[in-house]
C-alpha cells in the first residue's frame, strides 16, 4: 500500500508562510483575499482561485499546488531489491527509517531510528546481516529514539553530523565519503530544517538512492520557520543536481525520485 504524503497543501501554504515571514495582513495585502478566505484555505477547504493566490504570492509553483490539493498526484510506488523502508509511529505521524545492503557480502548499513527498531532488527537477523554502520540524517528525537537499542544490537558505530553531536557517535562533516563493500556513500550538506541535517548519497544499488532526512519530502519539505532560505537552497544544490533517477528517501512521507519532485513539489517552481 502506497504511503500518503506527508504534507496536504495547507501544510505546504503555511510552510511557506513562515519560512517568508509573512503576516496574514502582508498576505491580505499582496493577494486581494479576505482574512475569512485565507483562513479556510489554511484550514484544509480547496478554493483553487485563493490557492493560486497564494501560491503566487508564497513563490509556490500553483499547479503542483493544486494538483496536490486535488489529491491529483502522489510518487510513482517504488521498490528495488536491498532496500527497505520501515515506519513507525511519533504522535500522530509516522517516521521512516532505513536499511540498505550488499546482496553478496550481507554487509548493511542503516539510516535513522524511528521510535521503534524491531522490524528493523528482525529483518536484519533473518537475513543474516552484518551492521557496518548507523547513519543518522538529523538529531530530532523522532529519528533517534530508537538508537541506543538499534547500536546495542548490531555493535556498529553511529554517525551524525558534527553540529549536531550527540553522545557516543562518530561526528562527520559533509563532503566525506565511506566505502562499505560494494556500497559507497557521499555526505551532503542539507542544512535548514536541522543545523546539521545530512543528506546522504548512495550508489552501489540498481539505482542511486538519497536518504535525506526531513530535508524534503515528496511534494513538500520540512519546515525550516527560521532558515528557510537556506534550506531551499541547499536542497537545489546538493538535491536537485543528483541524477533523475535517484531514489529519495524521506524521514516523513512516500518514498519519491529527484525527477518526481523537479516536476511536482510546489516549492520548486523553477524546475517546471
Amino acid at each position: 500500500m502506497q504511503i500518503p504524503l506527508e504534507d496536504n497543501f495547507d501544510d505546504i501554504i503555511s510552510k511557506a508562510q513562515k519560512g517568508l515571514r509573512i503576516s496574514d495582513r502582508e498576505l491580505i495585502e499582496k493577494t486581494n483575499l479576505s482574512l475569512n478566505e485565507i483562513s479556510s484555505v489554511k484550514s484544509g477547504n480547496v478554493n483553487d482561485a485563493a490557492i493560486r493566490k497564494l501560491a503566487q504570492t508564497l513563490n509556490l509553483d500553483e499547479n503542483s499546488l493544486i494538483k496536490i490539493a486535488h489529491c491529483q498526484w502522489s510518487p510513482k510506488s517504488i521498490a528495488i531489491d536491498c532496500l527497505e523502508i520501515y515506519q513507525t509511529s511519533f504522535g500522530d505521524m509516522n517516521v521512516n527509517s532505513y536499511l540498505i545492503w550488499d546482496s553478496n557480502t550481507k554487509s548493511a548499513i542503516t539510516f535513522d531510528t524511528g521510535t521503534n527498531a524491531s522490524e528493523m532488527i528482525s529483518s536484519i537477523e533473518s537475513r543474516d546481516l552484518i551492521v557496518k554502520a548507523l547513519f543518522i540524517t538529523h538529531s530530532h528525537y523522532d529519528h533517534i529514539a530508537a538508537l541506543t537499542r538499534l547500536h546495542k544490537s548490531t555493535k556498529a558505530p553511529f554517525y551524525i553530523s558534527q553540529s549536531e553531536a550527540i553522545e557516543n557517535a562518530k561526528l562527520i562533516d559533509s563532503g566525506q565519503k565511506f566505502l562499505i563493500d560494494s556500497l559507497t556513500i557521499d555526505t551532503l550538506d542539507t542544512c535548514g530544517h536541522s543545523s546539521g541535517g545530512i543528506t546522504y548519497f548512495i550508489q552501489g544499488l540498481s539505482r542511486p538512492i538519497a536518504v535525506v532526512g526531513d530535508a524534503l519530502f515528496a511534494g513538500s519539505m520540512g519546515g525550516a520557520a527560521t532558515a528557510y532560505d537556506q534550506a531551499l537552497e541547499k536542497n537545489r544544490k546538493n538535491i536537485f543536481t543528483l541524477p533523475d533517477n535517484t531514489i529519495i528517501c524521506p524521514g516523513h512521507g512516500p518514498m519519491t525520485t529527484v525527477i518526481e519532485e523537479k516536476e511536482n513539489n510546489p516549492f520548486y517552481p523553477e524546475f517546471k
